[in-house]
Order: structure tokens, then sequence, then C-alpha cells
């Protein structure tokens, strides 16, 4: 499976430019690593103001980890969530 990890420039009238991209594998994985950390954080976040949208997020950010877990392998180890 080829994955890629891309720098988009997205303009204010919604176009979108790649202005980079990589197949590194150690980025790539340290890209999910964050996107996933970041999406348990916001909901963290939001349940201090808004229990049910919380547990909405931290099920969407539940079900990003798993799809990312079968996209890159080598995130199966990783259990800090």
């Amino acid at each position: 499976m080829n994955i890629s990890l891309h720098i988009v420039y997205e303009s204010d009238l919604g176009k979108s430019l790649t202005a980079a991209k990589t197949y590194n594998r150690p980025l790539i994985r340290q890209a999910a690593d964050t996107v996933i950390d970041e999406a348990f954080e916001r909901a963290t976040l939001t349940s201090e103001s808004d229990v049910f949208v919380g547990e909405v997020q931290k099920e969407e950010a539940k079900r990003l980890k798993r799809v990312l877990r079968i996209m890159i392998p080598e995130l199966t180890n990783e259990e800090n969530h």
C-alpha cells in the first residue's frame, strides 16, 4: 500500500495546491501519531464545556486511530489512548 504525506497550501478561495509530498515512513508515522494525539486532545478540551460533543469527538478520535492503524501497521503497537 502506498501512503504519502502531503504539505498542502489552501487559499482563502478554497483552492488547494500540493507544495510537497513524501513517502518517508517514519515521518508519516510521526504525522499519524500527531493527528491522533490532537484528536484526543480536542475531545478532552471539548468535554470540559460540552460532555456530549466531547464524547462524540472521542469516538471519532478512536475511529481515526483504527483507520490509521490499518493504513500504517507500525502504529499497531501504540496504546497511548
